[in-house]
């Protein structure tokens, strides 16, 4: 069943993505957004790096759970007579409408939403695209 699933790839594409995380939450690029729509103030992202190795290897657990399901829905995607590219558009509308219910019911900006919905667009959607034409 799931004998088509490349785990390096799983595995490389995760680890790829903890480090689009770190650039796309950077202070150069929607850190600042983010922080200010989080509520989020220097001295809480100070007193959080203690634990940044726990969050990182918390991140790439998650990661890797996200590239494995998508390697497989990559692997039936055949079978269910669906394109790859569909695929990833529907399953990040699919994320985009439960960050939309949390940001709501959490009373976030829409700023906030806008900075995890283009992560999780740029996550699925290159994630899926790496996992489909990795070479080996």
């Amino acid at each position: 069943m799931f004998d088509s699933i490349n785990e390096i790839a799983v595995c490389a594409t995760a680890a790829v993505y903890i480090a689009v995380s770190i650039i796309w939450y950077s202070q150069t690029f929607f850190g600042k957004i983010w922080s200010a729509a989080s509520s989020i103030t220097a001295t809480d992202s100070k007193s959080q790096q203690k634990n940044i190795i726990v969050q990182l290897l918390g991140t790439y657990i998650s990661n890797v759970l996200v590239c494995g399901i998508l390697a497989y829905a990559i692997s039936i995607t055949s079978v269910l007579k669906v394109s790859v590219t569909i695929l990833a558009i529907a399953v990040t509308v699919f994320v985009w409408s439960f960050l939309a219910i949390l940001s709501l019911s959490e009373y976030k900006s829409r700023l906030y939403f806008l900075v995890h919905a283009g992560y999780v667009a740029l996550f699925i959607i290159g994630a899926t695209m790496i996992l489909n034409y990795w070479p080996w």
